[in-house]
Parts: C-alpha cells; structure tokens; sequence
C-alpha cells in the first residue's frame, strides 16, 4: 500500500509541474521584430494578466497604426511585463499617440527605448492614469517624446505609484509642466540611479515636477542635468521630497530656481546642487528658490558655482522667500554668483 500511495504521490506530482510549466510557457510570449509594430499591439490586447511579453534585439516596433486618437498601443487594464534587450529594442510612437497607457492596470517595462511620442493631452511616452495604477521602469530610455499637456516623456497622474531604476528620461518637452516627467497629487515615486537630462518645460519644472501636498518624492543616485523651464529648471517640489547622494548640474529657468524650486518640504543629503542658472530681470534662485511656508534641509551636500544674472537678479545660491526656512547642516555653501544666499 505504501508503494501504491508513493507513486500516485509521483503522479500527481508530475501531472502538477506539466500544469505549472504549461501555465507559465503561456504566460511568457516571445515577439519577433515587427517594424509596424502590430505583432506588440496584438500580444498586448490578447495577453493574460501576468503575462511578460519578450520583444527582440537590433529592433524599432514603429506604431504604424495606433490603437486609438490617445494611445499608440493598447491600454494597459491589467498587469504586464514587457521586456527588451536593451537600448536596441525600441517602441518608436510614430509622432502619435502616447505608447504605453496605464489605465487600471499595472506596468513594468524593462531594458528597452520609448521614444517620439507626441500626445495631445498628457504623458508623451507613458501616461499613468491614476489611483491603483502602478508602473516600474528598470534600465528604461525615455527619449525624445512631447505633450500638449502636462509630462512631456511621463505622466504620472493622480494616486499612482512609480519605481524608476537605472532609467535615462532624456529630451522630452512640453509647453506646460514637467519636461521630463510630471507628478501628481497623491502620488508615490521613487527614482534610483540614473538620469533626467536635457528636457524642456515651457512653464515649470523642466526636469521633474511633483505638484500637490500629498505626494512624496524619493531620489537616490540621480543626474539631474540640463533641463530648463521658466521656473524651475532642474526640480519642482510641492508635496514632499528627498533626494540623496546626486548630482543637480546645469540646469536653467528664466524667472527662479534654476536648480530646485521648493514650495512645501526639501530634505537633501550629500548631493551636489552645482553650476545652475536662473537668468533675466528680477531673476531669482539660481541653485535653489524657496518658497513662503517652505523648508529645504540640506545635509553634507554642496551649493556651489550656481548663478543669478540679470538687472536685479539675486540668489546666485539660494533664494530665501520671507517666511521660508533654509537649514544648511555640514554643508558647502560658496562661489554662487552674485551671492550665495539672499534671505538666509
């Protein structure tokens, strides 16, 4: 009898593997290169939830045909993966619709290029709807994209959350807020490593943007560089951020904050606030504007070489609002040009 039980035990046991492997070959589905696109969008719209889509190298998925006037692929209403090779795997917009919607459902993008979408509302390469929607983005390249709207390469909307791993947001812009990408109220973002550059906002934040007092913003490892705006250049922070062990450089705004534009709570810990510029008359913050009400904490980081230029322009390191806070703790607070703090 106990020979008996022991090889139904195996047989059971074997009929349940042959399940579990059936199950999770359905759950991967390897694409092909597909220059329209189509095979990407088809696996999309016909994919179980869980399911990983792995697309090949040495390959641009063009979306010759977008799924609709606001999306170039399907709406994501349920958890994915989709999964290149690297920076050779490409999801090319076509100048059209926004790529990748998350819209009740769950995101995770890795090793692959987003690039040249071109949304009439917001998010010009990945639009987050809102509350319960989740997105991750590791070794991730969003380059190139714009929006009418608000977050020229990502839009992260209202109640979401995002994980941005070793990801580049590089050369997107928008006339309105967040170049690189734009935060909601509500909403939960953590970015480490990698790199916002060279992304353009025709109002504020021309990097990144957090609006709303009830999101928070961690970033650790981060090259914030280049970017540039009307009014914050680098970083805008309404809600609550922390940014530790980066590097904010080179970035520009023509009216305050070339660096950071801080309106709520700024907590930052050995970071290099360097080589900023807000320029034009009356221009204000070069490394750092803060706000009435607003608390920027600095800890064993440097503020230095940022400018101030124009008639009237001051705050070559910091602009201090009356009624703001500015607490310098073991930090490097010099070669600001024409001062290093105003209002301190």
């Amino acid at each position: 009898m106990r020979a008996q039980r022991i090889v139904l035990a195996a047989a059971a046991l074997a009929v349940l593997l042959l399940s579990t492997a059936s199950t999770a070959e359905a759950s991967s589905i390897t694409l092909p290169c597909d220059p329209t696109g189509v095979n990407l969008q088809d696996a999309m719209s016909t994919a179980p939830s869980h399911a990983t889509i792995k697309l090949a190298a040495n390959c641009t998925y063009t979306i010759a045909t977008p799924e609709s006037a606001s999306n170039g692929l399907p709406v994501v209403d349920k958890m994915l993966t989709v999964t290149g090779k690297g920076s050779s795997t490409v999801i090319d917009g076509n100048n059209g619709p926004t790529p990748f919607v998350v819209d009740g459902g769950i995101l995770t993008l890795n090793k692959l290029k987003v690039e040249n979408g071109n949304a009439a509302g917001n998010g010009g390469g990945i639009l987050v709807s809102g509350a319960g929607d989740r997105l991750t983005l590791n070794n991730v390249t969003v380059d190139g994209n714009s929006a009418a709207g608000y977050g020229g390469g990502i839009y992260l909307g209202d109640g979401s959350v995002a994980v941005l791993k070793s990801t580049v947001v590089s050369n997107n812009s928008t006339p309105n807020d967040g170049g690189g990408i734009e935060i909601e109220d509500h909403t939960n973002v953590s970015i480490k490593g990698g790199q916002v550059v060279g992304n353009d906002s025709g109002n504020t934040a021309g990097g990144i943007g957090l609006f709303g007092g009830s999101g928070t913003l961690k970033i650790a490892g981060l090259l914030d560089h280049g970017n540039t705006a009307f009014i914050a250049g680098g970083l805008r922070v309404n809600g609550q951020a922390t940014v530790t062990k980066s590097v904010i450089t080179g970035n520009t705004a023509s009216s305050a904050g070339g660096g950071i534009l801080n309106l709520e709570d700024l907590t930052v810990t050995k970071t290099d606030l360097d080589g900023n510029t807000v320029s034009g008359t009356n221009a204000q913050g070069g490394g750092l504007w803060n706000e009435d009400g607003a608390t920027a904490t600095f800890t064993k980081s440097k503020i230095t070489g940022n400018q101030a230029i124009g008639t009237g322009a001051t705050g070559g390191g910091i602009y201090n609002h009356t009624g703001g806070a500015v607490h310098l703790k073991s930090t490097q607070l010099s070669a600001n040009t024409p001062n290093d703090c105003f209002g301190c």
